[in-house]
């Protein structure tokens, strides 16, 4: 009995024809076709940023020294972003590194930095950007200026706030014939060079700064700059 049941289910079993071979391979076809076409789809809208930095000192933010266990130049530059893609982008991330010869490399790693608009505001992120759009602002980085600089400047003043007369900065660096970081000058040129010289001379530049920024979709931009203008 056992054996005339698997004789009536083996006689069931059907041969593929040629019908189901060309429906199977339609149906391949078909999710080829399917898979192209949102391949060629991302391709339309691959994402393309570009971001410049440059050093500069808006109205309504200063550079200034703050005081600490080491004192620090906060020094203020402005960010350029500019989509040159066909789509809109979301920038979800912005960073600065200090010190380094690219991003992830510097003495200040991967630190996350606050975006200013034009007036000050803080802008928040994530920020979009329309397809061809540039928007500008502003953000601060901090530099770590040598412990004698520190000595120097921070003697009786309050720690964690910034120094409130720049004049005077000045003032005891020519007096002590140095610059902000702490480059011997001499006496004669000191007394004679002005805040420019002082702040950020050719002979002790800013070490490298990069800043680089994210977005939703995972893309990356970034630019680096060796900072020789006076704040």
């Amino acid at each position: 009995m056992q054996r005339n049941h698997k004789q009536v289910s083996n006689s069931r079993r059907r041969t593929p024809t040629l019908s189901d071979i060309l429906s199977l391979l339609a149906l391949i076809v078909a999710m080829f076709a399917a898979w192209i076409s949102l391949d060629t789809k991302h391709q339309q809208y691959d994402e393309r940023l570009s971001i410049g930095i440059e050093a500069y000192e808006p109205s309504f933010i200063h550079a200034s020294v703050t005081c600490g266990a080491v004192a620090t130049l906060i020094k203020p530059y402005r960010i350029t972003l500019i989509n040159t893609g066909n789509a809109p982008l979301t920038i979800t991330r912005s960073m600065v590194d200090i010190g380094g010869d690219k991003p992830g490399a510097g003495l200040v790693h991967s630190q996350d930095i606050i975006l200013l608009g034009e007036q000050g505001s803080q802008t928040a992120l994530p920020l979009k950007l329309e397809a061809a759009d540039s928007k500008v602002y502003y953000t601060l980085a901090s530099y770590p200026l040598p412990p004698a600089v520190t000595t120097l400047l921070c003697s009786g003043a309050a720690m964690g706030q910034p120094l409130p007369d720049r004049d005077a900065i000045v003032r005891r660096l020519q007096e002590a014939s140095v610059d902000l970081q702490g480059n011997t000058i001499h006496p004669q040129a000191a007394m004679q060079a002005g805040p420019a010289f002082l702040w950020a001379p050719d002979l002790s530049d800013f070490p490298p700064m990069s800043i680089q920024v994210e977005t939703a979709r995972g893309g990356k931009a970034a630019d680096r700059i060796i900072d020789k203008a006076a704040p």
